[in-house]
């Protein structure tokens, strides 16, 4: 019981995912881990407070860039998925250097960023100016944008298609939950993400139109967030209901504790559960605080966040000029800081010898 309270502050403070901290047991059991305690599926919400915080400086950075640099900048952050893998291989599985990859903003951060990146290639690809019907370069020299459906690029029109299909058959092909998992698990399949995301934002795909804008995928996608978040809760409880009423079995190995297992009736019940729970949540819960965030953006009423967001991307915002002006500073400085620093300078009561030129150098009047 304890053993579980040291955990709770950070999930109460949601800093499971931005400083991962581990249990003496943490080798044996996964659970032992500020991410994985009490509600696990809850460290990614500790990871988007580092990244709500971080949007606007990284949207500015990229608010212009051009659609080649674009697409270069995608590729090196799905290429850090690499790096995050051997980084596994290092550490370990075992290791809180491990969780903090697997379950932390730091390895999910170049993902962040591509998602920034792939907003600002949409714009490039599949809107244009709604006064002039333009192709959008600058954000800056466009009043309202409005998507343009047509002048998107083949892939991104059939991006869910595309993207479901290659995910069937990396499935076929790749072992996804092998020695590779964290590559795939932390940006490997980004490419394919990004597809079925952009396909469904254009709405030009056949899966978009005809299954994604039914009421009844509407719907769902309404109690996504609460799924999510309940998923493990709900898991947890039946679980434990289930150890009640008497369904176990015991492990082969006599070293490992009793095993409890899931029977095949309750993934029957699970799902039904789940969506009811999701939908109590998102009726009582969600949709309440969802409304109150809109009244207060009306009444322009800024919490401790929106402070903290603008204070730091006004510091961002205003770096590089301040780096500039630092720059310059330094360069109007005397070369030699001897001259200007006055540790260095002669008390007056000592002479100081003057040094004669050499001979060669000496003036001609000397020399004749």
């Amino acid at each position: 019981m304890w053993g579980n309270l040291i955990f709770l502050p950070a999930h109460v403070l949601l800093l499971q995912g931005i400083i991962p901290f581990c249990g003496p047991d943490f080798a044996k059991h996964a659970s032992q881990s500020s991410c994985f305690k009490w509600n696990a599926p809850a460290w990614f919400m500790s990871a988007l407070v580092i990244y709500w915080l971080l949007l606007r400086p990284c949207a500015r950075f990229f608010r212009n860039t051009s659609l080649r640099l674009a697409l270069v900048w995608l590729i090196l952050c799905w290429s850090f998925s690499f790096a995050v893998q051997y980084l596994q291989f290092a550490f370990g599985t075992g290791t809180c250097a491990f969780l903090s990859l697997q379950n932390g903003c730091i390895g999910y951060f170049h993902t962040f960023v591509a998602g920034i990146v792939m907003a600002r290639i949409f714009i490039l690809t599949s809107f244009s100016d709604a006064d002039t019907g333009n192709p959008v370069y600058n954000v800056d020299d466009c009043g309202k944008l409005s998507l343009d459906s047509q002048r998107a690029p083949l892939i991104l029109r059939w991006g869910v298609c595309i993207g479901y299909g290659s995910y069937i058959i990396f499935n076929l092909i790749f072992d996804l939950r092998g020695s590779w998992h964290l590559f795939w698990h932390n940006g490997g399949l980004l490419p394919i993400m990004l597809l079925i995301v952009a396909g469904s934002a254009v709405g030009a795909d056949p899966i978009a139109r005809h299954v994604f804008a039914h009421p009844i995928p509407k719907s769902l996608s309404q109690l996504s967030f609460a799924q999510y978040l309940l998923q493990f809760p709900l898991h947890t409880w039946m679980y434990v209901k289930c150890i009640s009423q008497g369904y176990k079995q015991k492990v082969h190995d006599e070293e490992k504790n009793a095993y409890y297992y899931w029977p095949d009736g309750q993934n029957v019940a699970y799902i039904p559960l789940l969506l009811i729970f999701a939908y109590l949540t998102n009726r009582f819960i969600q949709r309440p605080y969802t409304e109150w965030q809109n009244w207060r953006a009306e009444k322009k009423i800024k919490g401790c966040d929106e402070i903290l967001i603008e204070k730091i991307d006004a510091f961002v915002g205003t770096l590089p000029s301040r780096l500039r002006a630092l720059g310059s500073q330094r360069s109007q400085q005397p070369q030699s800081e001897a001259q200007s620093d006055p540790l260095w300078r002669a008390p007056d009561d000592v002479e100081i010898p003057q040094v004669s030129a050499a001979p060669d150098q000496q003036p001609k009047e000397q020399a004749s």
